[in-house]
C-alpha cells in the first residue's frame, strides 16, 4: 500500500533516483567537452551534485516545510564520532581485500581505483571524496529512504531501492569490477548502517573516511 505524500515530496524522490544521471548528462554535453579540460569537467559535475543536493534540501526546507531531522540530519555525540570514524577505517581497509576478490572473478580492467587515483590531482579527489560522502548520504540514505519508508513499511524494498540508485551512477565512473566487488556492499552496508542508527552525520563521516584513501593514492602518485 502506498501512502499519500505532498506532490513535492515525489519530485524530491525522482530527483535521489535519477538526479546524479541529470548532472551527469550536462557534463556530457560535447560543447562542454570541447571547451573545457577534463578536470574542469570533473569540476563542473561535482558542483552539480552540489546544486542537486542544495534543490533537495530545499524542497524538504520549503516545500515540504519540515525540519533537516526528517531526512536524519541529527546531532552527534563526540563518542559516536569516534565510533563512525572506527567504522569508516575498518570498511575501508577492506576495500582492497575486497577488489582482491573481485578480481578472481571479474577482471578489473581500466576505471579501477589505482586508475583514477593517479590520473587525477590529489585536490580534486579530496573535494570529490567531500561531495560523495556529503551528497550521496542526502541523496541516497537520508531522503531517499526517509521518504520510501514514509510510503512503504517494507524494508526490503526501501534497502533495494537504496543500494540500487547509490551503485548505478557509481557505475559512470567505476569499472564493473569495483562497482560490483567494492560499492555495492560497501552501499549496502551504509544502507543497513543508517537504518540501525538513523543519523545522516554519522553515515556521512564513515562515507568520507571509507573515500580518503584515495587522496592519499594520488598524493603518493602524485
Amino acid at each position: 500500500m502506498i501512502n499519500k505524500v505532498k506532490p513535492i515530496t515525489w519530485v524530491g524522490i525522482f530527483l535521489s533516483l535519477f538526479g546524479m544521471f541529470l548532472a551527469a548528462g550536462v557534463t556530457k554535453l560535447p560543447l562542454l567537452d570541447k571547451v573545457l579540460s577534463d578536470q574542469n569537467l570533473s569540476l563542473v559535475g561535482l558542483a552539480l551534485v552540489w546544486v542537486l543536493t542544495v534543490i533537495l534540501l530545499g524542497i524538504v526546507k520549503f516545500g515540504e516545510k519540515r525540519p533537516f531531522n526528517s531526512i536524519g540530519f541529527k546531532l552527534i555525540t563526540f563518542k559516536e564520532v569516534l565510533l563512525a570514524v572506527g567504522i569508516g577505517i575498518v570498511l575501508s581497509l577492506a576495500v582492497p581485500v575486497l577488489t582482491l576478490l573481485i578480481s578472481q572473478i571479474i577482471p578489473a580492467g581500466e576505471g579501477g581505483i589505482d586508475d583514477v587515483a593517479s590520473a587525477t590531482p590529489w585536490w580534486l579527489l579530496l573535494f570529490s571524496v567531500l561531495t560523495a560522502g556529503i551528497t550521496e548520504e542526502i541523496l541516497f540514505r537520508g531522503y531517499l529512504i526517509e521518504r520510501l519508508g514514509e510510503l512503504s513499511s517494507k524494508k526490503i524494498l526501501i534497502v533495494f531501492v537504496s543500494v540500487v540508485a547509490f551503485v548505478i551512477p557509481h557505475m559512470l565512473s567505476w569499472n564493473l569490477a569495483h562497482v560490483l566487488g567494492v560499492v555495492l556492499p560497501l552501499g549496502l552496508i551504509l544502507t543497513l548502517i543508517y537504518l540501525r542508527k538513523r543519523n545522516l552525520v554519522f553515515n556521512i563521516i564513515i562515507h568520507i573516511v571509507i573515500d580518503l584513501p584515495l587522496v592519499v593514492i594520488a598524493l603518493l602518485a602524485g
